[in-house]
């Protein structure tokens, strides 16, 4: 996965990749690159969000991974149904056609993590969300104390032919390394509480 920030709404640009075991975090006005950083650690530092490079590409596909085991299905309703995959909770949606839609996601739901919940909005026939709400809860009940933010996905193509290029940075050869936690810390990437965001797709 490739992560690009737009000039007009980020504090930083910056150029980002995710692969299954490493992130890459490349800041062309320092010309400072961050190598071997984890997944979470980049979705984290870019985003303010606990998330992993699956958790990220599941949202934004709105058809997030749940953590495995058994399956519990159960009835809430006319065209509803709640279900419990493992720690993971499930809200689905029936649609006109007859399809099932995520609606909501609850990760997890015993106290082994940090417990976050996504909400999907989706346009009648669309099986890509439009709008995803992202927020913390407490095992208190509390919601959104940590972060509590809003993705607008817009200029969206569904399985468009792209070069296996399009998923990775062109970083320079002569270029600074940098620790996360310098560029995260007091540099370009400082943790700032988390506010609305778009995102934009191929």
């Amino acid at each position: 996965m490739r992560l690009e920030s737009r000039e007009r709404t980020a504090a930083a640009p910056f150029l980002a990749s995710l692969a299954p075991n490493e992130g890459v975090i490349y800041l062309p006005k320092t010309n400072q690159v961050v190598r071997g950083a984890s997944p979470q650690a980049v979705v984290a530092a870019v985003f303010g969000v606990p998330f992993s490079g699956q958790d990220l590409f599941g949202l934004l596909t709105g058809c997030p991974f749940g953590g495995g085991g058994s399956v519990a299905p159960r009835d809430v309703g006319p065209g509803w149904q709640r279900v419990a995959v493992g720690e993971d909770d499930f809200l689905l949606r029936q649609g006109r056609n007859g399809t099932w839609r995520i609606s909501a996601y609850t990760h997890p739901t015993a106290p082994s993590g940090e417990r976050w919940r996504a909400v999907f909005e989706r346009r009648s026939q669309d099986r890509l969300p439009f709008r995803i709400r992202l927020s913390s809860l407490e095992w208190s009940g509390a919601e959104g104390l940590r972060f509590d933010l809003t993705w607008t996905l817009s200029q969206l193509q569904v399985e468009p032919l792209l070069p296996v290029t399009a998923f990775s940075i062109d970083v320079p050869r002569a270029v600074s390394l940098a620790a996360l936690q310098t560029v995260t810390a007091d540099g370009p990437l400082v943790a700032r509480s988390p506010a609305r965001g778009s995102v934009r797709g191929r």
